[in-house]
């Protein structure tokens, strides 16, 4: 919870949460993506990363190319987006 938390107050609202194996979290949120997360990842921590890839997207994505649909957060500062 502390971590669905921090994206509401991030201005990110998630719509459905979906338990996976080995303490992976998928979060659907009210993006046009969504993320994967772990819960043995500090909640604050995984904001912080999430904040800095959504910049990295951000300057990178254009008109022409598709935002990601997927942003996995459950490697620490390792963020991956496809």
């Amino acid at each position: 919870m502390v971590f669905v938390s921090a994206l509401r107050e991030n201005g990110v609202f998630v719509s459905r949460v979906i338990l996976l194996p080995e303490h992976d979290v998928e979060i659907h949120v009210s993006a046009p993506w969504d993320i994967l997360w772990s819960t043995d990842i500090d909640p604050l921590e995984s904001i912080r990363n999430l904040r800095i890839a959504l910049d990295s997207i951000s300057r990178t994505t254009s008109d022409t190319t598709a935002p990601p649909r997927v942003i996995d957060l459950r490697f620490g500062n390792k963020v991956f987006y496809r």
